[in-house]
């Protein structure tokens, strides 16, 4: 199978940082994981072709208490950084501390109705490696 081609940021993030796996023809992992794998899918993206051609190099596993997970990729030659999670914790990690009022108002529906989840994406790009670490920049 080919390379898959360019992918919108979001798709992108949406199966990259995810945990979810195949097995047996079966979507297995968190919920909200499979959830996003088949959105990403729906939408033209083929999900294990893509984690295929951008291999997860690094990982920091979803806690509680930081409420998101984030993940580096190589993507098209250069180090990418994907964060999902909670918006509020997804904005903060791009130094938004104020929720947008669209965004306010979906996280207000989503407690409505108690079952929802709301959930965000991000990704940066790692610039080449500099003196004094590593530099981000962040797109919410």
């Amino acid at each position: 199978m080919a390379p898959p081609g360019p992918a919108p940021d979001p798709l992108l993030a949406a199966v990259l940082c995810n945990d979810a796996r195949e097995q047996d023809g079966k979507l297995t992992g968190d919920p909200l994981d499979v959830a996003l794998w088949r959105w990403a899918e729906q939408e033209g993206l083929v999900a294990a072709a893509t984690r295929s051609a951008c291999p997860r190099l690094e990982g920091v596993a979803f806690d509680a208490r930081s409420r998101y997970m984030s993940v580096t990729c190589a993507v098209d030659g250069a180090r990418r950084v994907f964060a999902k999670g909670a918006p509020e914790a997804i904005l903060a990690l791009a130094g938004i501390t104020v929720l947008p009022p669209a965004l306010a108002l979906a996280e207000d529906a989503a407690t409505l109705g108690r079952r929802k989840q709301l959930c965000d994406v991000a990704e940066a790009e790692l610039a080449a490696e500099a003196p004094g670490g590593r530099r981000r920049t962040p797109r919410a």
